[in-house]
């Protein structure tokens, strides 16, 4: 989780991998060298998004509208079962 953003700053993150490569393998020991998977976003003359490939995301974040409330959520046991279980809902997308 990123703690250090600000509002109204656009950051764009990206998932990406990176092989460390393989050092002489087989009879004719062939190598391969380390590579990474690397990501581009696309943008027009005026450097307006115009589009990213699946592993980026575009975030800006904000504070909260005045009179937010999160979201709560209250779990009963109506037929007052017996039990040491504990049942515990994150809401990740508040949104969907």
């Amino acid at each position: 989780m990123d703690n250090t953003v600000q509002n109204g700053r656009t950051y764009y993150y990206a998932l990406v991998a990176y092989d460390y490569g393989i050092q002489g393998v087989g009879a004719l020991g062939l190598s391969m060298t380390p590579s990474e998977s690397g990501t581009t976003i696309s943008l027009d003359e005026n450097e307006n998004v115009i589009g990213i490939p699946q592993n980026v995301q575009i975030v800006t974040p904000h504070q909260d509208a005045a009179g937010y409330v999160p979201p709560n959520m209250t779990v009963t046991d109506p037929l007052d079962l017996q039990s040491d279980a504990t049942i515990t809902a994150t809401v990740f997308n508040s949104i969907l």
